[in-house]
């Protein structure tokens, strides 16, 4: 018996960088499920775009959870991997929250910041 705790992210960027939003949606097409992932935002002030990453919708401790950990996982690294420049700044922004817990509890769990290695 597993318990609820939604797993989301948060992704914003623009066209200037080496690495693109453009480039990141479909990073996160690839890694999660088709509807799952929102279809980018329109431009925004200063030309900035976003996209959603929704909760995979299993409890903690179930196998759908564990494999949405491993797609978690793998999305930050390819992240942290390729959308960095040089002095670890990220080409894109992006947050990892969970919320919706049934112990009440919200928290960001992970973001974009430098040298979050």
């Amino acid at each position: 018996m597993g318990f609820i705790r939604h797993h989301a992210f948060v992704v914003t960027g623009g066209n200037w960088s080496p690495k693109t939003i453009e480039d990141a949606h479909r990073l996160a097409l690839a890694i999660f499920d088709y509807n799952q992932v929102s279809e980018l935002s329109g431009f925004t002030i200063n030309g900035y775009r976003s996209f959603f990453i929704a909760p995979d919708g299993s409890k903690e401790g179930w196998e759908e959870s564990a494999a949405g950990d491993i797609k978690r996982m793998e999305f930050k690294r390819r992240l942290r991997n390729e959308f960095r420049y040089e002095d670890k700044s990220s080409m894109v922004d992006w947050v990892e929250v969970f919320y919706g817990s049934d112990d009440g509890i919200s928290e960001i769990v992970d973001h974009s910041k430098i040298g979050d290695d």
